[in-house]
């Protein structure tokens, strides 16, 4: 949920096309695999396709004979290596292709917010020139989020332990067939003036249910902010207490489960309110959230009153934990380094959530949605499914058939590096967030979302775009033409569908 709290995402940044021939050495990158967001310290592999659109001949001389081609990091050595050759052994001559498959290391780092590092791969001719396209990753220029994920041990990250294993999913369960879904919000505070808003009902429900069925989805994520019993702000709520507050978001919900079931559509719960444990003493509040401590009380009650709903499909612990708490500066001391305490008290606050789940609903998969890959290792105890959350954009307005198959690469290259196992057994893995493009810039989106659902569709995942809703205000554009190009997607890499026009908020 990150454009709720104007968080930032990585974006793709992609050169000019150039397939037209040029004199003397120039190059077009046609195929990029690579995560646009990586952990300080990890190796990653990188896969590139360079095309000669030049009229040189790219050879592997040595470099003081002027003739060696190969590829270079223009800005330096960030990543453990700055040269790569490429994997086939012949010269390239003019409209031939050169792949390369090398891996890179993430600069160590320790801060709590994501630091960015130039990536800017090119073709070199050694002691000539750097000459053509460079590795998209994000504007202002090519940039990698490099995130610091401090080791989880008993030495640094101690943490609340699950008190059960988390349950087995059926087989096939998040493939792209079986794994169609939306988020729904409803509005934001800052939207409504109210947390009980985010839910919709009435019109708004019937408008977004009737939506996900043209779209042909099967899954809708629900976040539901936890009203707390203790440190509550009445302002956030409407102005009413926190029984009140409480009663009103169980029966939307209820309501919200209800409708989803009459149209046999299955729920994600989404907890959310809260981010860290609350340790006496501890500053707990992040944004408008409380502690874990806080919510406690009242989140029991909202998981026992739902837990045997037939709608209810699984329970989502917290939406991106430790990537909002780094946003929002929540992981720093007081001197503003990253604290392992601060990371240590997220951990708790969710392993403390799991727990108060699994007390009434011990049968029901569980899952932590993330905003960003580097983080999905502290879930893994306590994830049915790896949720993860990817967010890109080409510059538009009008992205080429080229930016967009780089796109679809680097979707795919995060998926690729996802850690796929848990424990002893496959860690399934879907893209429970994407999206972030504003729906009045329509064909833009249109073309993105399609991408988007290609490159899950081409590694089997299932996947669900933010966000579903006739009023808020940061959500997918309801046209028939993303209906179309949703549901079809399913049968078809390119769905014939009407021109996308923009459809306002309500």
């Amino acid at each position: 949920m990150k454009k709720i709290l104007a968080a930032a995402w990585p974006s793709l940044f992609v050169l000019a096309d150039a397939h037209a021939q040029q004199v003397g050495n120039h190059a077009e990158l046609v195929s990029a695999q690579y995560p646009a967001a990586m952990e300080a310290g990890m190796s990653y592999r990188v896969d590139l396709v360079f095309a000669n659109r030049g009229t040189t001949t790219w050879t592997s001389g040595t470099p003081a004979s002027g003739r060696l081609y190969r590829i270079g990091d223009v800005e330096g050595a960030f990543w453990g290596v700055n040269r790569a050759f490429r994997a086939l052994s012949a010269d390239v001559p003019p409209q031939g292709t050169a792949p390369f498959s090398f891996t890179v290391t993430a600069p160590s780092h320790s801060s709590s917010k994501p630091l960015a590092y130039a990536f800017t791969w090119r073709m070199v001719q050694e002691r000539v020139e750097f000459f053509g396209q460079t590795t998209p990753s994000a504007p202002p220029s090519q940039r990698i989020a490099v995130y610091y994920a401090p080791p989880l041990d008993a030495s640094a990250l101690e943490t609340i332990a699950a008190d059960a294993a988390p349950s087995l999913p059926a087989m096939g369960e998040f493939t792209f067939a079986n794994f169609r879904g939306a988020n729904v919000i409803n509005r934001t505070f800052v939207e409504a003036g109210s947390h009980t808003e985010w839910i919709p009902t009435g019109a708004d429900l019937a408008a977004v249910l009737s939506t996900a069925e043209a779209m042909k989805l099967n899954v809708l994520r629900l976040p539901v902010v936890i009203p707390p019993s203790t440190n509550f702000d009445s302002a956030q709520w409407g102005g009413v207490d926190a029984r009140t507050a409480t009663a009103t978001v169980i029966t939307k919900v209820r309501g919200f489960l209800n409708a989803a079931n009459a149209r046999q559509m299955k729920v994600i719960i989404t907890l959310d309110g809260y981010t860290k444990y609350g340790y006496s003493g501890e500053a707990s509040q992040c944004l408008w959230k409380k502690s874990f401590k806080d919510v406690e009380a009242n989140a029991e009650q909202l998981v026992a009153a739902i837990k045997d709903y037939p709608a209810l499909y699984a329970w989502d612990v917290l939406n991106e934990p430790l990537h909002n708490a780094a946003h929002f500066n929540c992981l720093n001391d007081a001197a503003g380094v990253a604290s392992p305490d601060a990371y240590k008290s997220v951990v708790n606050a969710v392993h403390a959530m799991y727990n108060l789940i699994k007390r009434y609903d011990p049968v029901r998969i569980t899952t932590v949605g993330e905003g960003n890959a580097a983080f999905q290792r502290y879930w893994r105890g306590i994830s049915s499914f790896m949720s993860n959350h990817q967010y890109y954009s080409v510059q538009g307005p009008a992205p080429s058939g080229a930016d967009l198959a780089l796109m679809k690469n680097l979707v795919i290259g995060t998926y690729n590096t996802l850690p796929r196992r848990w424990s002893n057994r496959p860690w399934p893995a879907v893209n429970s967030e994407f999206g972030a493009i504003a729906p009045e810039q329509a064909q833009l989106q249109y073309d993105q979302y399609k991408t988007f659902l290609l490159a899950m569709k081409t590694v089997n995942a299932g996947s669900a775009f933010w966000t579903l809703s006739p009023r808020h205000g940061l959500r997918v554009n309801n046209s028939e033409a993303m209906a179309c190009l949703v549901a079809g997607i399913q049968t078809s890499d390119n769905p014939v569908c009407p021109p996308p026009t923009f459809v306002p908020a309500g």
